[in-house]
């Protein structure tokens, strides 16, 4: 385990992992794109489809940010610094997996149909 000279907790970059996460953003991007698409030409199915992949995606980015230390965006002017207290960044890492929860059980229940 790394610490500054604070004392807190540094997480390591690792590479593979900061990799992954840029394409996980890249992927919740275009589903996002693809939703606005599939909502445009009428097909509502694949559209709601695509916007719980977008979900599963983006609380799986706010996972990865988490554990590679950068900060949380929980909304669009709302973020979790970096060097937040342990508790804070618990609850950023809380509120990506309930993201990643929603869009796994919705997407699974709108497949299954």
């Amino acid at each position: 385990m790394l610490r500054s000279l604070c004392g807190r907790y540094v997480a390591r970059k690792i590479p593979s992992l900061v990799k992954f996460r840029k394409v996980v953003f890249g992927l919740s991007v275009i589903s996002l794109f693809l939703f606005f698409l599939l909502h445009y030409l009428g097909h509502s199915k694949e559209s709601l489809i695509s916007v719980y992949v977008f979900i599963f995606f983006w609380g799986i980015e706010k996972c990865l940010s988490w554990k590679l230390g950068y900060k949380i965006g929980i909304g669009p002017m709302v973020a979790i610094p970096s060097n937040a207290d342990r508790k804070l960044r618990l609850l950023g890492l809380v509120w990506g997996l309930l993201f990643l929860s929603i869009g796994v059980f919705n997407l699974f229940k709108v497949v299954a149909t």
